[in-house]
């Protein structure tokens, strides 16, 4: 029992140094790609946006950056201007 316990108190730590800092996935709207796609971002990743289509322009700001478990700046989208 006491190993069990030893065990799980081991994989508790473990999940949560891997999700310390984690930002989870970026708001991602339509015809809006990002430069670097992954199931985990960390603290001070910066990831790029950029639209789909090359007729459409992006409008709002282009990089966003982890901090603090959360994304920094505003959400673009692509549209015409």
């Amino acid at each position: 029992m006491y190993k069990l316990f030893i065990s799980l108190l081991i994989l508790l730590q473990i999940k949560l140094i891997k999700v310390k800092g984690d930002c989870g996935l970026p708001a991602i709207p339509p015809n809006v790609k990002i430069s670097d796609f992954s199931s985990h971002y960390l603290e001070d990743t910066k990831i790029e946006y950029y639209c789909e289509l090359p007729e459409l322009e992006l409008l709002g700001g282009r990089v966003r950056v982890c901090k603090n478990g959360k994304w920094i700046g505003s959400i673009p989208r692509c549209g015409k201007s």
